[in-house]
């Protein structure tokens, strides 16, 4: 999958392409934080990466292999912790895709 094609402008981060469908949200605080969604046939992980106060954050895409996938599919995590080491263990070397959102909103293409 192309990630530079991911995200288009306007749409929300952890929807950030018309053709997203199954979100699966694994830890929310008033939005989703992180989670996957599916776009075609990939299943892409999503994460905020960084928020600030003025509605500014960054958020980190990157898609999954089958086994990455076959591991999410019934993940149980003990803290927020543990969740934290899985997403990064899912993004460590691979090729991600990096966006900024304003107000909920992305500034992609």
């Amino acid at each position: 999958m192309n990630l530079d094609l991911l995200v288009k402008r306007g749409h929300l981060p952890w929807r950030p392409n018309p053709g997203a469908c199954d979100v699966d949200v694994w830890h929310e605080y008033e939005i989703p934080l992180n989670g996957t969604f599916r776009l075609d046939d990939d299943v892409i992980m999503f994460t905020q990466v960084l928020e600030s106060s003025h509605g500014l954050s960054a958020w980190a895409y990157t898609c999954l292999t089958p086994e990455q996938v076959e591991g999410t599919s019934n993940a149980y995590f003990e803290s927020v912790d543990e969740l934290h080491r899985f997403v990064e263990d899912c993004f460590s070397g691979k090729e991600a895709v990096l966006a900024l959102a304003r107000d909920d909103r992305t500034a992609g293409q």
